[in-house]
């Protein structure tokens, strides 16, 4: 749930499974989750 409402960056995909970067406070931190877990995606284009 720490992920909910985050903006996040795809950094690797494979199949059913992605690896995340997001901002936690200053950190940026990586996590692995499964693809059917994602309640929504929204795409930005960089530098917006």
């Amino acid at each position: 749930m720490e992920l909910l409402d985050a903006v996040c960056v795809i950094t690797d995909f494979d199949g059913q499974w992605m690896s995340v970067e997001y901002k936690k406070g200053k950190n940026t931190e990586q996590k692995l989750i499964q693809v059917s877990s994602l309640l929504s995606i929204q795409y930005i284009k960089e530098g917006k």
